[in-house]
C-alpha cells in the first residue's frame, strides 16, 4: 500500500521519492510483467492473445507519483513492442488500461482525487471490476486482429 499513495503526487513527491522506492514500483509493475510475459511467451500458439492488464497512469496525463506513471507506462511499451515481436506468430498482445474502479487501488484515493475524477469523467461514475471481466474475454477469446493497443477503460476521463 506505501508504494500505491496515489493522492501523494507532484513535484515535491518526486523530489522525495527514494532511489530504493523508484526501483521497488519498477520491479512490482514492469519487471514482473516481464517476467511473466518471458515465461509466457514460448507458449503461445497461431492464434493466440495475451492481454495484460495495466493502469491509465501509463497512457494519460493524471495525477498520479512520477515512479508509479513511468512503471506503467513502461508496461504499455512493453505490449506494443511485443505486439511486434509476437505478431509473425499470429499472436496479439494487447493492454487494458484501466481507470478508477469501485474497489482496489481506487479506494486508496483520496476524497478530493475521487472528487475531482468524478467531475471530468464523461459517466460520472468509477468503473466495476464486471465491466474489466468482459473486455479482458473479448480480447482473450475472442480477438484476432487488435494487437498493440491500450484499450482504456475509465468511463470517458
Amino acid at each position: 500500500p506505501e508504494l500505491y499513495r496515489l493522492h501523494d503526487q507532484g513535484y515535491d513527491k518526486f523530489l522525495a521519492t527514494t532511489d530504493a522506492e523508484w526501483r521497488d514500483m519498477v520491479d512490482i509493475t514492469a519487471t514482473s510483467t516481464f517476467t511473466a510475459l518471458k515465461a509466457l511467451a514460448p507458449r503461445l500458439s497461431n492464434p493466440g492473445n495475451v492481454v495484460v492488464v495495466g493502469s491509465i497512469d501509463g497512457v494519460k496525463i493524471v495525477p498520479a507519483p512520477v515512479h508509479y506513471a513511468a512503471a506503467k507506462s513502461a508496461v504499455a511499451g512493453m505490449v506494443r513492442a511485443l505486439a511486434k515481436a509476437l505478431g509473425p506468430r499470429g499472436v496479439c498482445v494487447n493492454m487494458v488500461a484501466l481507470g478508477i474502479l469501485e474497489g482496489g487501488v481506487g479506494a486508496l484515493l483520496s476524497d478530493a482525487l475521487r472528487k475531482q475524477y468524478l467531475e471530468h469523467c464523461s459517466l460520472a461514475r468509477l468503473g466495476r471490476a464486471d465491466e474489466v471481466a468482459h473486455t479482458v474475454a473479448f480480447l482473450a477469446l475472442h480477438n484476432r486482429y487488435v494487437t498493440g493497443q491500450s484499450i482504456v477503460l475509465d468511463g470517458g476521463l
